[in-house]
């Protein structure tokens, strides 16, 4: 957990976001538990939006997938995959992907996901609705105009030929515009004439020097020689220690938290499973569980604890 909490403290937001995120998606996972499978993909999609972490990924893609959007769910099947390219439920999830790809081909459509670089950039086809990156497509088989831009970047457009025996994936990387250049034809005006009249002189410069320092010698009468102040140098050390120690817990808790989620969505999901593997759900529900409330309470005393050194250090 300790690794993995390392790996996670350089690509991941801290601090209030953290929260956030973790509440949308407990609030994503308790509208999918009702049913409401609207309002749980608008959680898990603002969560996803703050911390694009696999498990909400997979989570929208059952949202979508039980709410009939096949070409949505297919893309978020996609990202998944992306994001756990190591994850091992890869087969079922291609298996998943399958399905879909039938259930779209019967209505004579398929699915197309583009991701892009950079994911602020835009993408249409043939000319219509503009999504994002990682946007999925519902387009009928045969020819179609992809087009990518993003300000700063030339546009990229390519055809892309979709055939509806199966989905596809595109990745466009946009290379950014050059510089602006003179003109090849563009000539300089020509040099004014020298003017005949002479112009004013310029005003005299004046220098300010520094008034002349009085010799001091030891005493004097009336002079003191003043001891030089050393320099303070505020060494938040400690301040500096319990903040990070207070994301690493933050983060610990968060990453728990959601493993918690999704062994408890894998339990409720209507699937099959043997005694011995729902017993490994719950297990792994309950240390989840555990683990997070021991990483936020240990963030909430860190976080205490670094405010009283940082009143003590500064």
């Amino acid at each position: 957990m300790l690794l993995l909490v390392a790996a996670l403290l350089a690509q991941v937001p801290t601090g209030p976001v953290l929260v956030e995120a973790e509440r949308l998606f407990t609030e994503g996972d308790a509208r999918f538990r009702a049913g409401d499978l609207d309002e749980a993909e608008r959680s898990f999609a603002k969560s996803y939006a703050l911390l694009p972490l696999g498990a909400t990924a997979w989570n929208l893609a059952r949202c979508t997938e039980q709410a009939r959007k096949h070409a949505s769910a297919i893309g978020w099947y996609r990202r998944y995959l992306r994001l756990e390219p190591t994850a091992k439920d890869r087969k079922q999830v291609e298996a998943a992907v399958r399905t879909l790809e039938k259930r779209l081909a019967a209505r004579g459509v398929q699915a197309l996901t583009v991701f892009i670089t950079p994911p602020d950039a835009q993408a249409s086809v043939d000319a219509g609705a503009v999504a994002g990156d990682g946007a999925t497509f519902e387009l009928t088989a045969g020819p179609h105009a992809l087009e990518v831009f993003a300000p700063t970047f030339v546009t990229a457009q390519l055809e892309v030929v979709v055939s509806l025996s199966a989905s596809q994936e595109v990745a466009v990387t946009l290379t950014p515009k050059p510089p602006a250049a003179l003109d090849e034809g563009f000539v300089l005006p020509p040099a004014l004439d020298a003017p005949t009249t002479r112009p004013p002189p310029p005003p005299p410069v004046v220098v300010l020097a520094p008034s002349p320092m009085p010799h001091v010698t030891p005493g004097s009468p009336g002079l003191e020689l003043k001891p030089a102040v050393p320099r303070v140098e505020r060494r938040l050390r400690f301040t500096w220690l319990g903040a990070g120690l207070t994301v690493a817990a933050s983060v610990t808790g968060l990453v728990a938290g959601l493993v918690a989620a999704d062994a408890s969505t894998q339990l409720r999901d209507g699937t099959v499973r043997s005694r011995e593997q729902n017993t490994g759900l719950k297990g792994t529900i309950e240390t989840g569980a555990l683990v997070s409330n021991v990483g936020w309470v240990a963030a909430a005393v860190l976080a205490a604890s670094t405010a009283v050194a940082l009143g003590v250090e500064w």
